[in-house]
């Protein structure tokens, strides 16, 4: 069964799956001259590497996509690559809409009907039953121009400082969000590549038994304990992400209302927001000492257990002549299991030894490449986290009054722009803060790293 598929019905392609790094759009391309309607309904999860390629494939069409039903998940992705705005015409798409303070419901709304309301001095996106969706209506639209004429209108310290810090705890969430995506991704490139590995490695092996009844230890079974760690290791920062989704969601809806209130003065609870919002932060460091160990040592292991050199070897020092053939029929049934044929020669299974060893010497460099995303997303993570101690550590002397707005935010945004080590960052923050890119154009042009 397919991941990910595309299939058309009056005029509309429905995109149905799973969009993945490796998905392939090459069959994408007859159904779109004659559909330009793209129907997102269908799809269940996407990889930020899945979601750049198709909107570069859009791209490379030269024609503007009307898209429908995207989902509020796919949507907050989709909204941060500029290639988005300028090559898909949105015409509906999937709201969080905030009910209170600790309660969001996914409402599905047309781009036209949507309207626009001032409230607390900040805009936020207005329904005409007097709900909110969660969020400046400038991380909605992908407009920043819409904060920029807010903020010139009234223009006063205390809405420029909620604005920051709301969009600060925006920024921190989504990116945390990227990272718990990202480590999927990187996942199933990771597991599928051992598995592949594992199949070879086992092939081998079995036909080297068939002929060398005593040979030495199964390599193949310390790759499946490999893959289990892998595994193991994945769920326990996946969840952690996902639990740390939680509390940036409620803090998020918290802050929101907080801001629509009229009678409420946010700045009186401006301070209790941060701390609450750093310790969110502080207690990631953890998931990020487990990501040192699956991308660090787990190359070293992922060389060592898949290395079938060895095999290779033996295979090579053995006397074809004296060997009788119906070892090598069996040795052949263990390297081509789904072959009908009957009889082997000895060329037969030397030849497919040394071609898979050449195809595990690729999968493992495919998989060296897989692990290193995981140190770079402990980097993301540690970045976040040295942000939040960084503002617990400044808290008191900012709530003080000791320490200016200006001082503080000038601190973080340094922080935050020194320490950009991929793409996602580099593309979220100039997302999340358009009017700050200035001070960090030297670490906003999209480079070569990227989660894998």
């Amino acid at each position: 069964m397919l991941d990910f598929s595309v299939s058309a019905t009056d005029g509309e392609i429905l995109l149905k799956g799973h969009l993945r790094d490796t998905t392939d759009f090459k069959h994408f391309h007859s159904i779109l001259r004659e559909n330009r309607c793209v129907n997102f309904s269908k799809i269940y999860s996407v990889s930020w590497l899945g979601l750049q390629r198709l909107l570069e494939f859009f791209k490379s069409s030269n024609i503007i996509i009307k898209a429908k039903n995207i989902p509020a998940d796919v949507y907050a992705m989709c909204i941060v690559f500029p290639e988005f705005s300028e090559n898909v015409q949105v015409e509906s798409f999937e709201i969080d809409v905030l009910v209170n303070e600790s309660l969001c419901k996914k409402e599905l709304h047309d781009m036209s009907n949507l309207k626009m309301r001032a409230e607390g001095g900040h805009l936020f996106l207005g329904f005409p039953n007097g709900s909110y969706a969660l969020g400046l209506a400038s991380h909605v639209f992908g407009d920043p121009s819409i904060d920029l004429r807010t903020l010139e209108e009234k223009s006063h310290q205390n809405l420029t400082e909620h604005h920051f810090w709301f969009s600060y705890i925006s920024f921190t969430g989504f990116v945390n969000d990227m990272c718990a995506n990202s480590i999927k991704s990187t996942s199933i490139v990771v597991e599928e590549t051992l598995q592949a590995i594992t199949r070879l490695v086992a092939s081998s092996e079995a036909a080297l038994k068939e002929i060398q009844p005593h040979s030495g230890e199964s390599r193949a079974r310390s790759l499946l304990g490999l893959l289990t760690s892998v595994q193991k290791a994945t769920k326990q920062v996946t969840d952690g992400l996902m639990e740390s989704r939680v509390p940036y969601l409620s803090l998020k809806k918290k802050y929101q209302t907080i801001l629509l209130n009229q009678r409420i003065d946010p700045s009186r609870v401006l301070f209790d927001i941060l701390k609450e919002f750093s310790e969110i932060g502080t207690t990631q460091r953890s998931l990020a000492k487990v990501l040192d160990f699956m991308g660090a040592q787990l190359v070293n292991k992922v060389i060592s257990f898949g290395e079938m050199a060895g095999i290779v070897e033996i295979f090579q020092q053995i006397d074809k002549n004296s060997l009788p053939q119906n070892k090598v029929e069996l040795a052949g049934r263990m390297l081509f299991p789904t072959d009908s044929r009957e009889n082997y020669e000895w060329s037969d299974i030397i030849g497919k030894v040394e071609a898979d060893y050449q195809n595990v010497v690729a999968s493992l460099e495919k998989c060296t490449i897989a692990l290193q995303g995981y140190d770079l997303i402990r980097q993301v993570l540690e970045h976040r986290v040295s942000e939040a101690e960084m503002l617990h550590e400044n808290l008191s002397s900012y709530s003080s009054g000791m320490q200016s707005f200006d001082a503080i935010r000038e601190k973080m945004l340094e922080m935050t722009c020194s320490k950009q080590v991929t793409d996602q960052e580099k593309l979220s923050f100039k997302f999340y803060f358009p009017n700050e890119s200035g001070s960090c154009s030297d670490c906003l042009e999209s480079g070569d790293i990227n989660f894998f």
